[in-house]
């Protein structure tokens, strides 16, 4: 199954015949900064509204003279159905705090990796609404080289799901042997418990199924694998994705899905043939993008993202480093269907800092959060070649 790039970024929130949803959680935010609060949608950036003035940017030269400092985002809401309600924010820039109810849900610091809240033990369980508050912190400038944006700068999503359920990003597709001939596809999928008693379930991956008991408050991981015959396979001339849906089933009943899209090659590179792409020689002409998108600052609409994917193409590049962070998903997913590889880097430096409160003074607190969120997003996109732990350390 082929993926058309602008069909594999809808946004429309997913419903099934159980407990589990996924919703879009952008709309109908209150924004404080300054002691002014206004009405945002999210993706929002707070910068770029405000002039770059020399005289008060504390950003500095690299960050184009925009002001950080400090905003509030809050916003009212119903408790969704579902034993266990996360919130999955893909990207804040930075210092983010999560407030649930006047209750601290949790945290994180990077801006450029997505993380995940379980809000489950704060909702209120009878009919009063909720209120989530996410506090921003880009007030320690300058902290980067370029610019970086402030605020809930990516998509918001409320997730819903039953206390046992496939992990976040929870399918992992490899392909261990791939040949013009034959392609042998495995698949790990790995199951949640997150209720207090031992669970017993069904794993079903195409016409497979299999057996799985996870003890409670843990983890499970099974693993199965298929042939594909004369694979179709993916290359930046020839963009081509699979699909493989892993369902959970209990009692009989399906209780959680998730469908993942993957792409099946393989390469080689070494000093004497250089960069080999499914047997064939490639030359790679590459450019470093950043995460912003001009006049709409950081702000990471889905549109702009798949937009700034065909512009490079379209200048006859067939590779980016995404310096120097973790991009969008929706970018990697623009990546995969329009056909352009991809160098994923995770950050600028290490303990030698550049700016004065860069990510050295993030790295020995968060580093593994951060490299863990990076690649178990990432893993299945067949447009990643490489990872790049730091432009130089």
């Amino acid at each position: 199954m082929k993926h058309l790039y602008l069909c594999t970024m809808m946004l429309a929130a997913f419903v099934s015949a159980t407990a589990q949803t996924k919703q879009l959680f952008d709309n109908g935010w209150k924004f404080t900064h300054e002691g002014k609060s206004i009405s945002v949608d999210l993706p929002h950036d707070w910068a770029i509204y405000y002039a770059s003035d020399p005289a008060t940017g504390a950003s500095g030269t690299d960050g184009g003279w925009y002001p950080g400092g400090k905003g509030e985002y809050r916003k009212m809401f119903a408790t969704p159905k579902g034993e266990v309600i996360k919130l999955h924010f893909e990207g804040v820039y930075q210092k983010a705090e999560v407030f649930i109810n006047g209750q601290k849900a949790g945290q994180h610091a990077y801006g450029y990796t997505p993380f995940t809240i379980d809000i489950t033990p704060y909702l209120y369980r009878d009919k009063r609404l909720n209120e989530v508050l996410v506090k921003v912190n880009n007030s320690e400038q300058p902290n980067c080289r370029w610019y970086t944006g402030s605020g809930i700068y990516r998509h918001v999503w409320l997730e819903s799901m039953p206390a046992l359920h496939i992990a976040e990003n929870g399918v992992v597709v490899t392909t261990p042997e791939v040949s013009a001939d034959k392609a042998v596809v495995k698949v790990e999928t790995t199951i949640s418990n997150e209720s207090d008693s031992e669970r017993n379930a069904v794993i079903a991956i195409g016409a497979g199924q299999m057996m799985v008991s996870v003890p409670a408050h843990q983890q499970k991981s099974v693993s199965t694998s298929f042939i594909i015959n004369h694979p179709h396979l993916w290359s930046p001339d020839d963009p081509f994705c699979y699909e493989v849906k892993a369902e959970l089933k209990e009692a009989g009943n399906v209780i959680h899905k998730q469908t993942v899209s993957y792409g099946v090659r393989w390469f080689t590179y070494d000093a004497e043939k250089g960069f080999v792409l499914n047997g064939k020689p490639l030359l790679l002409n590459g450019a470093c993008v950043h995460h912003d998108d001009g006049v709409l600052g950081a702000m990471a609409f889905d549109a702009a993202e798949i937009r700034k994917v065909r512009q490079m193409k379209d200048a006859g590049f067939n590779l980016i480093r995404t310096s120097h962070n973790p991009t969008t998903r929706a970018f990697l997913d623009a990546c995969d269907s329009i056909g352009m590889l991809v160098i994923g880097e995770a950050f600028d430096g290490w303990r030698s800092a550049k700016k004065p409160y860069d990510y050295s003074t993030l790295i020995d607190s968060c580093y593994r959060e951060d490299i863990r969120a990076m690649v178990e997003r990432d893993r299945n996109h067949p447009s990643i070649i490489c990872w790049s732990i730091a432009q130089r350390c």
